[in-house]
């Protein structure tokens, strides 16, 4: 029965389209005017450059909600992409509260989760299986290129594989494939690296997978030479929004404008003030630009209010970032950013002076920030897990950990990727892959003998019998063999039943979390940790494993279920860190936190060489990127900062070396800094 409730003028409403405006103005009144524009102006192209801690994600998530409880459009006809898993989780988190339900018909993600289904949903058209497709990760993708370069005689001690994984991404961002990749014939560099990107190619195909990379390519490929694809997903989305825009590369550029361009529904937001992505392929001004030239009656809002932080860390922010030198490099992202991108401003209060601390050693630094820590959790009433420590690179965080181990202090190393890494964690995820696809080389050898069964690197050269990568062909080969000796007859057996039956036949009718259980008994592996000493840490990282296995989405079919986990493991490894957030004090690097806050930041390891990166001393542009690092890692910080540099460190060749303060320190207005010696 509908109720109806009589309010002024003719109009009659329904009680739920009482409360959808009730919903709708209170969704409107949360946010200050420049906010509430760049909400409500729905149609065309919209460009929001939006400050640190000014609020882009409330904006991006309430225009969301805006569209959806106006009825301008339903949740299925909106696309948000974000740069990394973090952000997504967290604008699905809001979303949760102000769609309800209706949240989860959005398509909110990563450019690489959008890429990984087009390919899944088109990739019969290139030639895959997509029922069976998989993603490398970089340690299955490594190891494809390592056999590329065998298969290609390449001598290792001349070729440097990082070097050609650099050659080839590059070539994959340019979405040149292997043979367009050659272009001055005869040149041996070219030639050579061209030969192991067509049997890398090969690799891939062969295992029905893809890398990272390949993602993106592919599914460009389709959007921009499959008139019905790009026609489907242009139609389909209606509204497009995009985070972080600075930081995105030239493919996913090509992706959010292909879908954007026939409704031209979209709304970006960025800061070429934050962008400190391109070491890996973002150009914050040549898409910035890009972006003014393809939709040229985009409007553009402005928001730089800050409400995360105090005054006094305002005040330091805008000192660096708008410092004279700077200037250039962000009068080329285009006049119109030029134009707008403003200092920060804030009715927040002053607060406390930013501290700098001179440091005797590393050691002394670290003991000056667990000093403060506990005092700050001692005397001024915060957690520990209100605390951040930022550093420039990982290895500044040792001396951290150890410090904080003393003096007992819990505390969480974010932003490594490490987890994925780990031999427990490298060797279930292989055991998976089998039970998903039993033929998959890297995967066979990865675990033909762990635990030990008697197959070792002897008896695996034999069952090769000289080919480059193992396969299930030749495990019946070898089967086949009357020369084989018993006990690897036996074994070889034991493995090959594992695989093509127990493991196989469950990965297509069991749950994620019933088949991590059985995969983890009947190959022995769990049996195998717990007889080792020492190996609680690596069950209880199979556990995080498991837990991470059980978050997934449940479908019907459940060799996809597993196909699904699989990749997405791969997507999280690559590109996003894992937060294994045990509490306590947070160390990070400024990279992974932006996007992060805490109410008291130590910036550490601000010497020169250090921060800014010695690599970085050589090119204007560089060093300006390692200014908005600095900027991005001040403006984490709500009310207190910290900041401390070390006149003797440790370097990666194992000496101590002497450093001066970093330039960035020195450009901080005096009045803002309370020294400590």
């Amino acid at each position: 029965m509908l109720v109806y409730v009589r309010v002024t003028g003719n109009w009659m409403l329904t009680l739920e389209e009482v409360k959808q405006i009730s919903s709708l103005t209170a969704l409107l009144t949360s946010l200050n005017p420049s906010q509430r524009y760049a909400v409500e102006l729905t149609e065309g192209p919209l460009m929001v450059i939006a400050g640190a801690g000014s609020g882009k994600t409330r904006v991006l998530t309430h225009r969301i909600a805006y569209l959806v409880h106006t009825g301008l459009s339903s949740p299925h006809a909106i696309l948000a992409l974000t740069f990394t898993q973090k952000a997504a989780r967290e604008m699905r988190d809001r979303l949760d509260i102000l769609l309800g339900e209706r949240a989860e018909q959005l398509m909110l993600g990563t450019f690489h989760a959008l890429a990984l289904r087009i390919v899944k949903t088109e990739g019969q058209k290139l030639g895959y299986d997509i029922s069976r497709l998989r993603v490398f990760d970089a340690a299955h993708a490594r190891a494809a290129l390592q056999q590329a370069m065998r298969q290609a005689k390449l001598d290792e001690r001349r070729w440097d594989a990082a070097q050609i994984a650099d050659a080839i991404a590059r070539a994959k961002q340019q979405l040149r494939n292997p043979d367009a990749f050659v272009r001055v014939n005869g040149d041996v560099y070219e030639t050579t690296v061209g030969r192991v990107y067509t049997i890398y190619q090969q690799i891939l195909k062969q295992a029905n997978a893809v890398d990272f990379d390949d993602l993106l390519m592919l599914a460009a490929q389709l959007l921009r030479d499959d008139a019905d694809v790009r026609e489907f997903y242009a139609t389909i989305y209606r509204y497009v929004l995009v985070d972080e825009l600075q930081d995105v590369s030239e493919l996913q550029y090509l992706l959010m404008r292909r879908i954007a361009e026939r409704h031209e529904n979209i709304c970006v937001v960025g800061s070429p003030a934050q962008a400190i992505y391109g070491w890996r392929g973002a150009s914050a001004p040549a898409i910035l630009n890009r972006f003014e030239r393809d939709f040229p009656t985009a409007e553009v809002i402005v928001l730089d209010q800050n409400y995360r932080s105090t005054q006094t860390i305002i005040t330091a922010a805008n000192a660096i970032i708008h410092e004279p030198s700077t200037a250039p490099d962000l009068r080329r992202t285009g006049p119109a950013l030029a134009e707008r991108e403003k200092p920060l401003w804030t009715h927040n209060a002053a607060g406390m002076p930013i501290t700098l601390k001179t440091a005797a050693s590393e050691s002394d630094e670290a003991k000056h920030v667990i000093t403060e820590i506990v005092s700050l959790i001692q005397d001024d009433g915060f957690r520990a897990d209100q605390c951040m420590v930022l550093f420039r690179t990982h290895r500044l965080a040792r001396p951290l950990e150890q410090a904080l181990l003393r003096a007992g202090l819990p505390y969480t190393l974010e932003g490594d990727n490490s987890f994925f890494n780990r031999k427990e964690v490298k060797d279930m995820l292989a055991y998976l892959s089998l039970a998903h696809n039993p033929d998959n080389p890297l995967a066979l050898e990865r675990v033909i003998n762990v635990p030990p069964r008697g197959l070792g690197p002897k008896a695996l050269e034999a069952i090769k019998a000289g080919e480059p990568q193992l396969s299930l062909t030749l495990l019946l080969n070898a089967l086949a063999e009357e020369n084989l000796k018993p006990t690897i007859r036996e074994a070889l057996q034991g493995f090959h039943d594992l695989v093509l039956g127990t493991l196989y036949e469950a990965g297509g009718s069991l749950p994620l979390g019933d088949l991590f259980d059985l995969t983890l008994e009947a190959t022995g592996y769990q049996l195998w940790l717990a007889e080792q000493a020492g190996d609680a840490q690596r069950l209880a990282n199979l556990d995080e494993l498991r837990r991470l296995a059980l978050r997934q989405p449940e479908v019907d079919d459940p060799r996809r279920a597993l196909g699904d986990f699989l990749n997405d493991i791969a997507l999280l490894a690559e590109s996003d860190p894992l937060y294994l957030d045990h509490g306590g004090v947070k160390l990070i690097t400024i990279h992974t936190a932006k996007g992060l806050e805490a109410r008291a930041v130590f910036l550490i390891g601000l010497e020169e060489g250090v921060f800014p990166h010695q690599r970085a001393l050589g090119t204007q542009a560089e060093l300006n990127e390692e200014r908005r690092v600095f900027y991005v890692g001040l403006t984490r910080a709500m009310e207190r900062l910290y900041l401390s540099y070390a006149r003797t460190r440790g370097g990666p060749d194992g000496r101590l070396h002497d450093h001066a303060p970093s330039r960035f320190v020195r450009e901080i207005p005096r009045n803002l800094i309370e020294h400590l010696t």
